[in-house]
C-alpha cells in the first residue's frame, strides 16, 4: 500500500506544472502579434479580399519562420505556432473572442504536453506524453486545484486519482479498458485510507475493508461478483462485535453478535436472506437468555425463555409467526405458575408501588408544599 502521506505530498506538487503557462520567450510577441516587437522579425502578412488579415508570418534575420499567426474571418487572432531552429516548439489555440483556449508544447516536433483554459487563462485540463502517447491526464477547479487525474500505463491499463476541494488526494483507484480493474483506495482528508477495495470487470471482487480514522477495521467483506459473498466482520474499538455469512448477496449460514468482551450475545442462522433454524440470544453472564426457533424469517416451533439463573421463565408455541395455544411461564425457582399466581404476583408488586410512591408524595409534601392527607 502506498505511503499516505508521501503519496499526498506528491500528488499535491503536481499542481505546480502549470505555473509555466506563458513561456517568457513569447509572451510579449504573442500578446500584441501586431507590433511591440516588430523590428526583430521579417513580417509576411496576407489579408483576403475585403482587406483583413487571416495570416501573419515573422522570420528571423536568417529566414527561418518564428511565429505564425492565423486569424478569423472577422480579424480575431484563432491559432498562434512558434518555432525554434525550424522546429515547431508550441502551438496556440483561441476562443472565437480572442481568448486563449489551449497551448500545446513539442520537443523535437513530437507533442510533449497539452494545456486548456477558462477564459480567466486558468488551467482547466492538462495531458502530458512520452512519444507522443498520453501519460497523464489532470483536470482543475476553477482555483486552479487538481480534481481528476488519469495516470495512463502500459496497454489499457491506467491510474484514476481523484481530489478533495483542498487539492489532496480522496481516491486512487486502477482501471483496464475503462473497466475498474485491481485495488481501489480511499483516502480521508488526513491522508489516511479509510476505504480498500479490489475490482475485476467493474465489479467488486475480493475483500472491501473500511478503516476507522487511525486505521483500524471497522469492517472486512467478501464480494464475488460484485455481490457479498462469504464472512463480513465487524469491529468496534478492534474487537469483533459480529459475523455475518453471505452467498450470493444474501446472508446465508451462521451469523453471530459479540459484546464489548468479545462474548456471544446472539447466533442464528440464515438461509437465503432469511431466518432458519435456532436461534440463541445469552446474558453476559453466558448462559442463554432466549432460544426460538425460525422457518422462512417467522417464529415457527416453541420459544424458551430463562431466567438468568438459567432455570426456565416461560415457554411458548409458534406456527408461521403466530402463537399457538398457552403461553407457560414459570417463577424463579422454576416451578410452573398458574394465571392466578401471576395475578396474585401483580397485584403484591402494585400494591407495593402504590406504597412507596404514597410515602413519597408525604416526603416530598412538606418540604415542597404538596399539600397530602
Amino acid at each position: 500500500m502506498l505511503n499516505p502521506e508521501l503519496h499526498k505530498t506528491v500528488e499535491t506538487d503536481m499542481s505546480a506544472l502549470i505555473a509555466d503557462s506563458e513561456p517568457e520567450y513569447v509572451e510579449e510577441q504573442m500578446a500584441t502579434p501586431e507590433g511591440g516587437a516588430e523590428s526583430a522579425f521579417e513580417e509576411e502578412v496576407e489579408q483576403d479580399s475585403a482587406g483583413v488579415v487571416v495570416k501573419r508570418v515573422r522570420r528571423s534575420p536568417d529566414g527561418s519562420i518564428e511565429q505564425t499567426f492565423l486569424y478569423a474571418g472577422d480579424g480575431v487572432l484563432s491559432s498562434a505556432t512558434i518555432c525554434q531552429d525550424g522546429e515547431v516548439v508550441e502551438e496556440r489555440r483561441y476562443d472565437a473572442t480572442g481568448n486563449l483556449a489551449s497551448k500545446s508544447y513539442f520537443v523535437g516536433e513530437v507533442l510533449q504536453r497539452e494545456v486548456d483554459y477558462r477564459a480567466n487563462k486558468q488551467a482547466v485540463r492538462e495531458v502530458t506524453y512520452l512519444g507522443g502517447n498520453p501519460v497523464s491526464e489532470t483536470a482543475y477547479d476553477e482555483s486552479s486545484r487538481p480534481t481528476r487525474r488519469v495516470i495512463h500505463r502500459e496497454g489499457s491499463r491506467m491510474e484514476v486519482v481523484a481530489y478533495d476541494p483542498a487539492g489532496w488526494v480522496s481516491q486512487r483507484s486502477r482501471h483496464e479498458e475503462g473497466k475498474l480493474q485491481g485495488e481501489s483506495l480511499t483516502y480521508n482528508a488526513d491522508g489516511q485510507v479509510i476505504l480498500q477495495a479490489q475490482y475485476a470487470n467493474d465489479q467488486l471482487e475480493g475483500i472491501l475493508t473500511v478503516f476507522d480514522g487511525s486505521g483500524a477495521p471497522i469492517e472486512q467483506s467478501s464480494y464475488k461478483g460484485g455481490q457479498l459473498d462469504g464472512e463480513t466482520v465487524v469491529y468496534v474499538d478492534g474487537v469483533v462485535r459480529g459475523r455475518t455469512t453471505y452467498r450470493k448477496g444474501k446472508q446465508h449460514g451462521p451469523a453471530t453478535v459479540y459484546n464489548e468482551t468479545g462474548q456471544i450475545v446472539q447466533a442464528q442462522h440464515f438461509l437465503e436472506g432469511k431466518r432458519q433454524g435456532e436461534s440463541i440470544q445469552y446474558y453476559p453472564s453466558g448462559s442463554p437468555s432466549e432460544q426460538a426457533m425460525y422457518r422462512d424469517d417467522r417464529l415457527h416451533g416453541e420459544v424458551v425463555r430463562y431466567y438468568p439463573n438459567g432455570l426456565v421463565r416461560e415457554k411458548q408455541n409458534y406456527k408461521d409467526g403466530i402463537p399457538v395455544g398457552d403461553r407457560v411461564d414459570y417463577d424463579h425457582k422454576g416451578r410452573k405458575s398458574t394465571l392466578e399466581d401471576l395475578a396474585a404476583q401483580n397485584t403484591k408488586y402494585i400494591g407495593r408501588g402504590l406504597r412507596v410512591a404514597k410515602q413519597l408524595v408525604q416526603w416530598f409534601g412538606k418540604p415542597f408544599g404538596i399539600v397530602t392527607k
